[in-house]
């Protein structure tokens, strides 16, 4: 991984499109009424985070010498906080994203932390963090928030 630089723009802003595709499908707006959309909430999203998260760290992600994903981790609050994950989509499905998430509970485990997540409800990455031991917290709506908690004896495989 490698920090975000202000180069990674495009790539970070191809990443929050993909993770909006399939949405954006459904309800079949044209290229530019799609661009726009997707302009506007990626520069609301951005500010959001920054914001919210000030301290958190962004990353980019690197398999095989390619920028992949990117990652977002807010590490100043008593639990970590994933506050964002997305791989490229043709890059989902290869283990990456796992890795990433037991590297993360690894480190949350050594310092006796939970892990601290939102996931759209219905999103297949649910999924992935359930098989990894993450459990729904609170009422689900349409965003689903997960916690992973380090137990005696836990061991990350």
């Amino acid at each position: 991984m490698c920090p975000v630089c202000p180069e990674d723009e495009a790539l970070l802003y191809s990443l929050y499109g993909a993770s909006r595709q399939e949405e954006l499908d459904a309800w079949g707006w044209r290229p530019q009424e799609r661009e726009a959309f997707l302009g506007m909430q990626y520069r609301l999203q951005q500010q959001s985070y920054r914001s919210q998260y000030p301290e958190s760290d962004h990353w980019i992600i690197v398999h095989e010498e390619q920028r992949v994903g990117q990652v977002r981790i807010d590490r100043s609050g008593d639990d970590l906080r994933l506050v964002d994950l997305s791989l490229l989509p043709a890059w989902r499905g290869r283990g990456i994203g796992t890795q990433l998430l037991r590297e993360l509970q690894m480190e949350a485990g050594a310092a006796g932390r939970s892990i601290l997540l939102s996931v759209v409800e219905g999103s297949p990455a649910g999924r992935l963090y359930e098989r990894l031991g993450f459990e729904t917290v609170g009422q689900p709506s349409v965003y689903r928030q997960m916690r992973w908690k380090p137990y005696m004896g836990h061991v990350v495989k």
